[in-house]
């Protein structure tokens, strides 16, 4: 036998043993394949003293019979059969308070509600995640009625209007008045500001005060909890 065939022989590959139940123990550097009747076939090798195994698939399927880990990201390109994902995210509901104590009178006012304080801030909230504005509502005194006329409170994204707006009427005196409306919710990203401009608008002079406004926000949390 000359030098070329003899490594051919050499490297030939030697036959794997087949057994019919997943072993416990092995031989140092055994390898053999596993095929339990109705389970997964696998490949075991013993290294180092460690068993080791690989299950195969025959379509594509993979069954894992305990945890998967994952160090990086998970990227699924169609629906988890039988698993609902939304009960592991959770929606997060929160108010930005703003007000308005002082009285505001006049036929045609328009100011900016004040934040917490309700005393210097007029350049609302600044975002620090994205999220979704679900809703506003007003609550105020009106303590000069007007023959006509509304109160409205606009939601506004860095100075610009939305088209969230709620308004409550000045046509009758009273300490218990107010709105709210929960329509053309809007998105927001990180960074952007958050306010609401107030405008009393009537066919006579009117006068509102101790104005309450709650913004709904929402957020959708990204991580399973």
């Amino acid at each position: 036998m000359n030098r070329e065939t003899r490594n051919l022989q050499n490297s030939k590959q030697k036959n794997i043993s087949d057994i019919n139940y997943y072993p416990a123990e092995m031989q140092e550097g055994e390898i053999l394949f596993a095929f339990p009747k109705g389970k997964l076939l696998r490949l075991y090798k013993k290294i180092r003293g460690m068993v080791w195994w690989l299950p195969f698939t025959r379509d594509g399927n993979y069954i894992f019979e305990n945890d998967v880990k994952i160090g990086g990201k998970l990227t699924i390109g169609k629906d988890i059969n039988g698993v609902d994902i939304s009960a592991h995210y959770h929606t997060y509901y929160f108010p930005l308070l703003f007000g308005y104590n002082a009285k505001i009178i006049g036929t045609s006012v328009t100011t900016d509600a004040k934040t917490v304080d309700s005393v210097t801030n007029e350049n609302g909230y600044r975002m620090i995640r994205a999220g979704t504005i679900t809703g506003i509502s007003i609550q105020y005194r009106c303590t000069e009625s007007a023959y006509g006329g509304y109160l409205y409170a606009t939601v506004q994204k860095n100075k610009v209007n939305s088209s969230m707006v709620v308004n409550g009427p000045v046509t009758v005196t009273g300490n218990d008045l107010g709105n709210f409306t929960t329509r053309n919710s809007f998105t927001f990203s990180a960074g952007d500001k958050i306010n609401v401009e107030l405008l009393l608008y009537c066919s006579d002079s009117a006068t509102v005060e101790d104005i309450a406004i709650m913004v709904e926000v929402r957020y959708d949390s990204s991580v399973p909890v």
